[in-house]
């Protein structure tokens, strides 16, 4: 591009939130545009690039939240074989593309995702992932956490606005189940009921329950490395030993889905059903060959007649044969024997990891189908 065509760009692309320095002395902006300083986000920059590896050669680096893609290029800048940025609002990708463009740096890639859809099986995990002034525009902010665990391969870095130390909860606050544990603060933002999420803050935890979160979704080696009454830096490992599969209670997630399960049925009528189980969590099921004591995955069940509560049979257990990863799918055969009393019955479905948890304890779907007996 020519000194025009950047100028041009940068005037049908603004307001620009990050400063960038584009060729021809150009930059994206002069000024701050939202509140925050005329050079952000260098301030925020010269913390971070203390605790990221100064060579990125030969690694891969995630930018989640990247906003118009300052972080993206210096992560480039650093020797990262592989870079991509992905933010919620597409009005940064397209900001990122451009600056990328302009620097010759179009090997970087972009896409308009939001924390929530990253998929390992889709992007693959990265060496380091940076999560930089993103959290506090998180509605969900534990699913965010589990989202950036997932997709970390080794280094997480994070910088996010926080409650200051001083806001803190008594000691002896009474909760139930946390009488051994510590209890930490987060402060919550009181939003419309129609403003979208990007646009806003919603949570500012304070360092330490950052850290905490970090902890709680499966970091290891978690430290403060900057703190401000305002703002933090934390980074955070994977471990590479950690349990990622089902013998571990969260991220169990299955789409069930069955086939041959008939609107009526007669008294004793057999019924073959096929059910199609999607693994649609982050964890590979195991099968009771590999993990025998615990942490093996079959499908289980009830039938349960409506209008009497009391009446209950359970489903024949179907185990695995082979695991299923990530965004695999397996199928069960299942036969049904229809009861002798006519009524309305339902048929309900789940996953159990053996001695863990069934699959609905972890927040996935059970699955409901009802028939009907006639005489």
């Amino acid at each position: 591009m020519n000194r025009e065509e950047i100028a041009a760009g940068i005037e049908a692309l603004k307001p620009w939130f990050h400063r960038i320095e584009l060729p021809e002395g150009l930059v994206t902006k002069a000024q701050g545009n939202f509140g925050e300083d005329d050079d952000h986000p260098l301030p925020t920059w010269q913390k971070v690039k203390q605790v990221l590896p100064a060579a990125l050669n030969g690694k891969s680096v995630l930018d989640v939240g990247c906003n118009a893609g300052f972080y993206s290029i210096e992560a480039r800048k650093r020797g990262a074989e592989r870079v991509l940025g992905v933010d919620a609002t597409s009005w940064h990708i397209r900001q990122a593309r451009f600056v990328t463009g302009a620097l010759g740096l179009g090997q970087t890639r972009f896409l308009r995702k939001s924390v929530y859809e990253l998929d390992a099986q889709e992007l693959g995990k990265f060496d380091v992932v940076l999560a930089l002034g993103l959290i506090y525009h998180l509605k969900h902010l534990y699913a965010g956490m589990e989202a950036l665990y997932h997709i970390t391969g080794d280094l997480l870095i994070l910088e996010t606005a926080i409650a200051p130390d001083t806001f803190r909860l008594p000691s002896n606050l009474p909760l139930y189940g946390a009488d051994e544990r510590r209890v930490h603060s987060v402060a919550l933002v009181e939003n419309e009921p129609n403003v979208t999420e990007p646009d806003r803050n919603w949570f500012l935890p304070t360092a330490e329950a950052t850290a905490a979160m970090l902890r709680t979704v499966g970091f290891i080696d978690v430290k403060i490395t900057d703190e401000s009454p305002t703002r933090a830096v934390l980074t955070a490992r994977k471990n590479p030993d950690a349990i990622d599969d089902s013998r571990r209670a969260t991220w169990l997630r299955a789409d069930l889905q069955v086939e041959g399960l008939p609107e009526t049925a007669r008294p004793g009528q057999n019924m073959s059903l096929m059910v199609v189980a999607h693994n649609i969590g982050p964890s590979t099921w195991r099968t009771a060959q590999e993990q025998p004591e615990a942490g093996h995955v079959c499908l289980g069940g009830q039938l349960m007649a409506k209008d009497n509560p009391l009446w209950a049979r359970p489903v024949d257990w179907r185990g695995l044969s082979e695991p299923v990863a990530s965004g695999e799918e397996v199928r069960f055969e299942l036969s049904l024997v229809a009861p002798d009393e006519p009524g309305t019955y339902e048929l309900e479905l789940d996953l159990v990891s053996i001695n863990v948890t069934w699959f609905q304890e972890s927040g996935s779907q059970p699955y409901f189908g009802t028939f009907t007996v006639v005489p």
